[in-house]
């Protein structure tokens, strides 16, 4: 169960760029701070070593660096690193390796674990499947409030270095102490996050100018799903601005059923619409045609 998660948890966590990899890299060194030189795992701290350096310049071209072009490591390459580090944490808190606690390994994976199973509670909370798709994992929650997708990678990346230095700081501790601490962390996550979020999209968030161009005469403005149930049949756009628990894939379900087939969010971390072949980019307050 903790490998299919895991897999699965890195699997979700690739939602915009850098991130999948960016996380990895954080949990590898994460874990290889906790391993130090141990010798009884040396194999696997060598295997965590190569795999990180591999890391490094993926993620630079993953991010468009030198000229623009990117590649991406795709469903394979993220359920692969999700199967190393399972297999990693596994190995060296077994009991007869010992180098790592079983509560260490939380910390050193803490933000894909908290966003998966945050995730799963959310969708829930709201009376769906865990398994539906949508916009509630930490990225897209970052994203939606207002930060760019280059803002949102470092604010992560931050958090899970973060909780990382938090769980080595009381690794001497007892093992319950730190368990603990995490579940502490984990509670605030489930409960509060999604407020805090959005009220530092608020405080910090860049506002996006934006231009409205050509805006047709039949375009609707929605931002609950009751709005967009009921906007005319013939409408052609719908900008959406969700708040709170609303979702974007709850409206995104909402338009579907007045009629639209290709309603989806936009790629590359920005949130909107694509509805009768015109683009809406969701802003603060305002939309740009596209």
């Amino acid at each position: 169960v903790a490998v299919i998660g895991l897999v699965n948890a890195f699997n979700m966590m690739d939602g915009i760029d850098g991130l999948a990899a960016g996380m990895a890299m954080v949990s590898i060194g994460t874990i290889l701070l906790f391993a130090g030189g141990s010798w009884p795992a040396l194999g696997v701290v060598l295997l965590l070593q190569v795999l990180f350096a591999a890391l490094v310049p993926y993620l630079a071209v993953n991010l468009g660096w030198p000229d623009g072009r990117k590649i991406f490591m795709g469903d394979a390459g993220s359920t692969l690193i999700g199967f190393l580090m399972a297999w990693s944490l596994i190995y060296l808190s077994h009991g007869k390796v010992g180098v790592l606690a079983p509560v260490d390994t939380l910390w050193c994976i803490a933000i894909p674990v908290m966003d998966t199973i945050g995730v799963m509670h959310r969708r829930m909370r709201l009376g769906r499947s865990p398994f539906e798709p949508d916009r509630q994992h930490l990225h897209h929650l970052l994203c939606d409030a207002g930060f760019s997708s280059r803002a949102t990678l470092g604010i992560i990346v931050l958090a899970g270095l973060l909780l990382g230095g938090l769980g080595y700081a009381l690794r001497n501790l007892p093992e319950v102490a730190s368990l603990g601490a995490f579940a502490f962390v984990f509670a605030l996550y489930l409960a509060r996050f999604p407020q805090a979020i959005e009220a530092l999209g608020r405080a910090f968030a860049k506002p996006q100018v934006a231009i409205v161009e050509h805006v047709p005469a039949t375009a609707v403005f929605a931002s609950t799903p009751e709005e967009a149930m009921a906007m005319p049949h013939q409408t052609v756009v719908v900008y959406c601005d969700c708040p709170n628990e609303v979702s974007a894939a709850v409206l995104a379900l909402a338009i579907r059923k007045r009629g639209f087939r290709n309603v989806r969010p936009l790629a590359g971390g920005v949130s909107g619409w694509l509805a009768e072949g015109r683009a809406v980019e969701r802003d603060h307050n305002a939309a740009r045609m596209a």
